[in-house]
């Protein structure tokens, strides 16, 4: 759960996206402010549902533009934060989430969110980034490495990690 300050650092960093998404509506092409400006509308009738990145669909120059802006915020709170705690990385791993949904196949801010979920010390958080990561870039050794730790770790008896040891390092290897 995120801390009443962790919450306000999430809110700064959408609205710094927010404030970039309305400079790159002011030059784009003609339409797409009330296209904008509708989808939030019918995403906002829905009362019991927040407004997300989801219920809008932006055009990839403008996601491109805002998953940038969105992700530096996060990670500049935590800059200039002295002494980040769990909250703060919480927080972070928060807006780079965000930034993630704009554009979901740049592996680099996935990267970065392990890595703030790691420092906040949220392991399953970890542990499912391992797994997208891994469908992203097949190479990515540290995901590789998490995966397999995270799949012995959730073997309950010796036997069964044993078991888990004996496939990955046999000959099959996977």
């Amino acid at each position: 759960m995120i801390s009443r300050a962790g919450r306000s650092n999430v809110r700064q960093a959408v609205a710094v996206a927010i404030a970039g998404l309305a400079a790159c509506t002011a030059w784009a092409q003609a339409g797409v402010g009330e296209m904008v400006e509708r989808q939030l509308d019918q995403a906002a009738g829905d009362r019991r549902q927040a407004v997300t990145p989801d219920h809008i669909r932006f055009p990839a120059v403008i996601r491109e533009l805002v998953a940038p802006v969105l992700a530096r915020g996060a990670v500049t709170r935590l800059r200039i934060t002295p002494a980040a705690d769990h909250d703060d990385f919480a927080a972070a791993a928060a807006g780079l989430a965000l930034a993630r949904q704009l554009v979901p196949d740049e592996v680099e801010l996935a990267r970065r969110e392990r890595e703030a979920w790691q420092a906040a010390g949220d392991i399953g958080r970890v542990n499912d980034l391992h797994a997208q990561i891994l469908a992203l870039d097949k190479d990515d050794h540290v995901s590789l490495l998490g995966a397999i730790n995270a799949r012995i770790a959730s073997q309950q008896t010796v036997e069964n990690r044993l078991a888990v040891y004996a496939r990955f390092l046999g000959p099959s290897g996977g």
